[in-house]
């Protein structure tokens, strides 16, 4: 008796310690390696001697046409010089239409690029790959990482190429100009420089924040082998397919788009950590993540030297399903899916038949599976209520989603989850094992229908359905394997969901809080046999610890919502130069203590659509004094028909005061095509053109010279504004606080002059 006892004691003990274990490590979030150091062998890349790189273009705005862009690319080419490289500059005019704008409008684009363009020859020219990254920045801030960390790791990567054994095929390396202003440098290389003939694979680096560990979101068509080479590449980019259906259909879009729109394979790859600082003064050198440099980097070297080896004829393969799994990318066909899910589905079925007692059919069709749906959703809600809670505390959170600190608050999540997952479930307490089973006949329909119609996405509900179902299959075992099967549920289900959770709370940012959440609570449904078999004082008390270390980030939000990250303010200045009139203007919410000595404490609030026609954000504005500023210059080169009812005007646009952009729009619309320098793109989305609704175009880069622009319009006269924007305001009023991410503001705090034709 008194042996059975201490069998029983050590059997608890071991579940206690091991099941939480095992899902805390298997479902630990995906990191960045440790970044090496600059003593490090030459064919080896290390992040510290990027560093070096990094601290010389990293320090003060890039935007295109920008003084600090052209230092930047000076400092480049001499280094790609310096490096053995092949440099030439691209100096191009490219268009872009991107489709609707944050405030309203369709975005429209034209501008003068410089891309940077290097070779390094390999032993038989001819086929390429391309590594293509972007120099210039928002002008918010010096994008150290945005893209400046990867542009130094693409030099670092070229320099230990070039310690190492020489390569087959070429390498081109492209950093690009204008990707801020709509990817006019990646447009323009596409379109038109000669290497691009001769490229058969394409890797892309973005960033879209400041840390985090390199994600391939996204694959060009054909790109199955280079998902195996990625695969084989030490310390590989953490990668999922889902990530790739899920970006075809987001609005978003960076340089690889013209790499897929010529039918190349490639991948694409991204940080998203630190998306507060993103587009930022805090995109500096002091938030770049050494560790995500080095990720990066060692992905863009591993990566080169396979695919310079490779016969690039015999490169495109067909698509596969793929994700990161324990620090390994695993991955299969794409016509594997189906079979794997009608399989997964299979086991389910025998399960469910196999184990039907009258318990069972209770829980899967009555109160029990209220219970259950019931958990999702008041994790669901609680997530959505605690991350806009808290959030909406903070001046970030109305533009990006996001706040400082807000890792805290997924903390929080886990915790919530945590509890929910242990709640006192008669089921649960009666049989864990009816749980598990009663998450497999949604798990199984999602699995098929994913492989029929997003078969990258299928691995996220097929693999717990088959892992579910085997350990389901253990229920009936002996204890032995009970415990094997439900600890083999409870890990997987941690391996594959809890990395998810984090990186779709950073992806979608703390505003989508519902997703990660039931991403966290499937995963602890998954595991509800192997928390069955804790103790009930041990769940309790794990329950109880979820509680309040959520209730802790709660109470330490509430005393200190966080403030390492700049506030964002905006303010301009416009002057309408045929009326004679001037206003400060402000797209944030509420006068701050500096907007306050432009706007005054009770300024106007409203649409401003004598200014920008179609534009749907309100300003806060409010009188300002004229400035002898002169305004934009327009000269009508021709007026000529063009088909019936319309004509075709040849106009030439320039800023006598140098700014850096103009804005053209036709409030009336009846703009039926367009170009700049003889270069025209289709619109971004034909099935909606509107000829009626306010056009407009945003010209970068002018230069002294200026930009010719056609546009063909109805034959009747159209009204024209035109204007010029320069960054800051009038000489230098006042403090300077650039704006926040994927906002309206992204052109904030700057002065604009406009004025008006009739042509």
């Amino acid at each position: 008796m008194m042996m059975n006892r201490i069998t029983r004691l050590l059997r608890h003990g071991v579940r206690t310690v091991t099941f939480p274990g095992a899902l805390a490590a298997s479902g630990r979030a995906p990191r960045a390696p440790r970044p090496v150091d600059a003593d490090a062998p030459e064919d080896v890349f290390s992040a510290r001697r990027a560093e070096r790189l990094l601290r010389k273009i990293a320090v003060e705005p890039r935007p295109i046409g920008s003084p600090g862009n052209a230092r930047a690319r000076a400092v480049l080419v001499e280094e790609l010089r310096a490096l053995g490289a092949e440099v030439t500059v691209q100096d191009a005019v490219a268009v872009g239409d991107l489709g609707p704008a944050p405030f309203g409008v369709e975005y429209r684009a034209g501008g003068r690029v410089c891309n940077i363009v290097a070779r390094l020859p390999g032993t038989a020219p001819g086929p390429a790959v391309l590594l293509m990254t972007h120099y210039d920045s928002v002008e918010q801030g010096p994008g150290a990482s945005d893209a400046g960390m990867l542009v130094a790791a693409a030099l670092e990567t070229l320099r230990a190429l070039r310690a190492g054994p020489a390569l087959r095929n070429d390498v081109i390396v492209v950093l690009t100009d204008g990707e801020e202003a709509g990817l006019l440098g990646a447009r323009a290389f596409f379109a038109e420089h000669p290497t691009a003939a001769h490229v058969r694979a394409v890797l892309n680096f973005e960033a879209r924040g400041t840390s985090g560990p390199a994600l391939m979101f996204e694959t060009g068509p054909g790109s199955g082998s280079l998902v195996r080479m990625l695969a084989n590449t030490p310390d590989a980019a953490v990668a999922s397919s889902l990530f790739d259906e899920a970006y075809q259909r987001m609005p978003n879009a960076t340089d690889f788009a013209f790499a897929k729109e010529h039918r190349l394979p490639g991948l694409n790859f991204a940080n998203i950590g630190g998306f507060i600082h993103y587009h930022g003064p805090d995109d500096d050198l002091a938030h770049v993540d050494p560790g995500t440099l080095q990720h990066h980097g060692a992905n863009m070297l591993g990566l080169l030297r396979q695919l310079g080896r490779a016969d690039m004829d015999e490169l495109r393969s067909s698509d596969r399903v793929f994700f990161s799994l324990g620090g390994r990318l695993v991955h299969y066909p794409v016509r594997a899916a189906l079979p794997l899910a009608l399989l997964g589905t299979a086991a389910a079925t025998h399960v469910l038949v196999r184990r039907r007692t009258p318990a069972a059919g209770r829980w899967i069709t009555g109160a029990s599976a209220g219970r259950q749906a019931a958990r999702l959703l008041a994790g669901a809600g609680a997530a959505t209520a605690l991350a806009l809670g808290l959030g909406s505390r903070t001046p970030q959170f109305r533009r990006h989603g996001d706040f400082p600190d807000s890792g805290q608050v997924y903390g929080a999540l886990v915790g919530l989850a945590a509890a929910l997952t242990l709640a006192n479930d008669r089921a649960q307490v009666a049989d864990p094992w009816q749980r598990l089973g009663g998450t497999l006949p949604p798990l199984a329909a999602s699995s098929v229908a994913l492989s029929a119609l997003l078969p990258g996405g299928s691995y996220l509900p097929t693999w717990p359905l088959i892992g579910g179902a085997v350990a389901a299959l253990a229920g009936d075992a002996r204890p032995a394997v009970r415990t094997l099967g439900a600890l083999g549920a409870a890990a997987g289900a941690a391996a594959l969901l809890g990395p998810l959770s984090q990186l779709l709370y950073q992806g979608l940012t703390p505003r989508a809080a519902a997703a990660p959440m039931l991403t966290l609570q499937l995963g602890g449904e998954l595991a509800a046999p192997a928390l069955g078999a804790l103790p009930r004082p041990v769940r309790r008390a794990l329950a109880a610890g979820g509680l309040m270390a959520a209730a802790g980030v709660v109470a330490h939000r509430l005393r200190s919502p966080g403030d390492t990250a700049a506030a964002p303010v905006t303010l301009s200045y416009l002057m309408d130069a045929d009326a004679g009139r001037a206003v400060y203007f402000s797209s944030d919410a509420r006068p701050t203590e500096w907007t306050r000595g432009f706007l005054g404490d009770r300024p106007e609030k409203g649409l401003l659509p004598e200014y920008f026609p179609g534009w749907d954000r309100d300003f806060l504005y409010a009188d300002a004094e004229p400035l002898n500023l002169p305004a934009p210059a327009v000269d009508v080169l021709g007026d000529e028909p063009a088909g019936p009812g319309r004509r075709r005007l040849t106009l030439h646009v320039t800023s006598p005061r140098g700014a850096r952009q103009l804005l053209l729009a036709v409030p009336d619309g009846g703009v039926h095509s367009w170009s700049v320098e003889g270069r025209s793109c289709p619109p971004a989305r034909p099935e909606e053109t509107d000829q009626d609704r306010p056009w407009e175009l945003w010209l970068y880069a002018p230069g002294a010279e200026g930009l010719r622009v056609e546009l063909e319009v109805d034959e009747t006269r159209i009204r024209l504004r035109v204007a010029d924007r320069s960054e800051g305001l009038p000489a230098g009023d006042g403090p300077r606080t650039p704006a926040a991410a994927l906002d309206i503001d992204s052109w904030g705090n700057g002065t604009f002059v406009l004025r008006w034709l009739k042509i």
